[in-house]
């Protein structure tokens, strides 16, 4: 068995550099497609309120996947809580 916290101790376990999943590979090249379309029918001052919503979207995606991360993380010690009170 893996020394869990030896990894993380390490720098060799990180859980935001999880392989994605095809889907998630699948939604970020149509978000980036459909990016690309809409980029190259508008004009420059379009084009900077785009960039500026990409921008801000990326800031979003980063800060949901960090609280679902964390969420998770204190869900799993609140769950090895309950196991460890039960022995």
């Amino acid at each position: 068995m893996k020394d869990t916290l030896a990894d993380l101790y390490f720098s060799e376990l990180c859980p935001n550099e999880a392989d994605n999943t095809s889907q998630i590979k699948n939604a970020y090249r149509a978000f980036d497609e459909a990016g690309e379309r809409l980029e190259s029918l508008l004009a420059d001052k379009e084009k900077a309120l785009l960039h500026a919503l990409q921008d801000a979207h990326g800031e979003l995606v980063a800060a949901l996947r960090y609280e679902a991360f964390a969420q998770g993380f204190k869900t799993g010690g609140r769950l090895m809580l309950q196991v460890l009170e039960q022995e």
